[in-house]
């Protein structure tokens, strides 16, 4: 699996820890988005209409550094669904039921933000629909989003160091039982010269 943003493991570890996913093993996509980051206290709201692949974003029109407001949101619609793309195509996750609905989550804002028809598709064929997600996604996260070939790299390199160290500690002692018995030999050498 590809290396995650810190938005990404943010929104696999809500999804995974969902009470939906844990009671049901499913959630339905546009409930976690409800749940979790739209609606009047994430000051963001979605309207879809899946049989025509609209999609706009509503915002509170906010004094000050609305720009940088509206980017944050624009990156998190963005990056959630592309997520949940990816995940789907790598079979982590599976999207169950239809998605022919239509409907606003959250409540209705002043500004109006709309997407390019390619990520309109994206949200409109997912927004509905139930995410299923697969054991090997749980363990995932759960092994701190890490992947199979990664722990048995850090495994190996474990190994391969303790097998170093021990081979190092085996040719000292080596060394040093070489000259010690060097030493007694030398010694009884010269002890056997005195004695004749």
């Amino acid at each position: 699996m590809r290396k995650l943003n810190s938005l990404e493991k943010e929104i696999l570890n809500k999804l995974i820890n969902s009470n939906s996913i844990k009671e049901q093993g499913m959630c339905l996509c546009s409930h976690f988005l409800e749940e979790y980051y739209i609606g009047e206290s994430f000051e963001m709201s979605l309207a879809v209409k899946s049989k025509e692949n609209k999609v706009l974003m509503l915002l509170p029109n906010k004094e000050g550094n609305f720009e940088n407001f509206k980017r944050q949101k624009i990156m998190f619609i963005i990056t959630f669904f592309t997520l949940i793309n990816d995940l789907q195509e790598r079979r982590k996750i599976y999207m169950i039921g239809d998605s022919d609905n239509e409907g606003l989550l959250g409540p209705s804002y002043s500004e109006k933000i709309s997407f390019t028809p390619d990520l309109d598709s994206l949200i409109s064929n997912t927004f509905f629909k139930f995410i299923m997600v697969t054991q090997d996604l749980v363990e995932f996260v759960e092994r701190g989003f890490k992947a199979d070939e990664e722990i048995r790299h850090v495994q190996t390199i474990r190994i391969s160091k303790i097998g170093i160290w021990t081979a190092i500690l085996l040719g000292l002692t080596s060394l040093i039982l070489t000259l010690i018995l060097n030493l007694i030999e030398t010694i009884l050498f010269f002890g056997q010269l005195l004695i004749n």
